[in-house]
C-alpha cells in the first residue's frame, strides 16, 4: 500500500488508495481540524471508519481510517478555526491543498 503524506500548515496527512478510493488516516485530520479528542470526533461524525493495517517507520500499525466523504463531515460538523482554514484550502480548486491533493490522487491510482 502506498500511503503518501502530504502538509497542510505545520501537519502531516496520510492519504492512500484503497479499492480505488481515497482515504485518509482519521486522527491526522481530527488533530489537523483542531479536534481535542479526535477518538470520539471520529466516532461521533464518522459513518466509513475502518481499522487498517499501514506501513511506518517502525512497521505495520494498525489505524483508523476514513474515505474522503467522512473529511468533509469533520470539517462541516467543526466551529474550529483550523476546520475553517482547511475547508478553504481544500475546496478551493485554485489551492495549492487542493492541486496538492489531486496530484496525490493521480499518484495512488
Amino acid at each position: 500500500m502506498n500511503v503518501i503524506p502530504f502538509q497542510f500548515q505545520n501537519a502531516q496527512i496520510r492519504v492512500f488508495q484503497r479499492d480505488g478510493d481515497t482515504w485518509f488516516v482519521a486522527k491526522d485530520v481530527a488533530t489537523l481540524l483542531g479536534y481535542s479528542k479526535p477518538r470520539n470526533a471520529i466516532s461521533m461524525h464518522c459513518r466509513g471508519a475502518l481499522k487498517q493495517g499501514l506501513p511506518t517507520e517502525s512497521g505495520i500499525q494498525e489505524m483508523q481510517i476514513i474515505p474522503e466523504r467522512d473529511v468533509y463531515r469533520l470539517i462541516m460538523r467543526s466551529k474550529l478555526p483550523e476546520a475553517e482554514k482547511f475547508e478553504d484550502g481544500w475546496l478551493m480548486m485554485s489551492s495549492p491543498l487542493y492541486e496538492r491533493l489531486e496530484a496525490i490522487r493521480q499518484q495512488v491510482r
